[in-house]
């Protein structure tokens, strides 16, 4: 059984139902749940490229099990990779937007601000301290935030150029082998030319031999007639 098409079809709805998720998205109207949504419909989708990609390598190295063709497993690859390229735009398209989303920059001071009423929170030594801390420990994790999706990016970019180098792989073994075939071929053909000639050359040395025969016994009967 061929399992291609049925795993395609999933993938290109999966693509279709992340790319309506994260267009109906604005930066201002992102939460938590929301990137948990996305995250696990990535993860899916992640999966079942890889999937595809299993599938096509499967068909390729049991091919005397498929009815498929050179040219229709060349243009599977091509599939699976078109759908791996939306998967990354949409993947960057998604940390667009989570980078522009607004930041509570004032949740702290607001959070001590209630504790302390009126009063100034920052005439309590503790409370300017601790204030310090979680203002140093926000700007950390909006540093880590980006980090993790510049590397997000950068493992995208570094997985899809992996998938294609092992798909240009695939084809150049492809190549090597229509290579080989035809070399057989063409060594099958030149051995064919030189046993046809060798054939025509037995021929003729027995034509001529015969043909000498032939006239040796007309002289002898000329001899004898003579």
């Amino acid at each position: 059984m061929d399992p291609f098409n049925d795993v395609y079809k999933d993938a290109v709805s999966q693509v279709n139902q992340l790319d309506s998720i994260i267009n109906n998205l604005t930066p201002k109207n992102i939460n938590q749940s929301n990137i948990d949504d996305i995250e696990n419909n990535k993860q899916e989708l992640n999966e079942t490229i890889q999937d595809l990609r299993d599938t096509v390598k499967i068909i390729r190295d049991n091919s005397n099990d498929y009815n498929i063709s050179d040219k229709e497993l060349d243009e599977r690859i091509a599939k699976v990779d078109k759908i791996s390229a939306t998967f990354q735009q949409l993947n960057l398209h998604w940390n667009d937007k989570l980078a522009k989303r607004p930041k509570e920059v004032t949740t702290m001071a607001n959070r001590i601000s209630q504790d302390y009423g009126n009063e100034n929170p920052f005439n309590n030594d503790t409370a300017f301290q601790e204030f310090q801390q979680q203002e140093v420990l926000r700007e950390q994790d909006q540093h880590l935030d980006s980090v993790y999706n510049t590397m997000q990016n950068i493992h995208l970019q570094a997985s899809t150029m992996g998938t294609e180098l092992e798909d240009q792989g695939i084809l150049l073994d492809d190549l090597d082998t229509d290579f080989d075939r035809v070399g057989s071929k063409l060594t099958s053909g030149v051995k064919r030319i030189e046993w046809f000639i060798e054939k025509n050359k037995e021929r003729a040395s027995d034509c001529c031999i015969i043909l000498l025969i032939i006239a040796l016994i007309f002289l002898l009967v000329l001899l004898f007639i003579a």
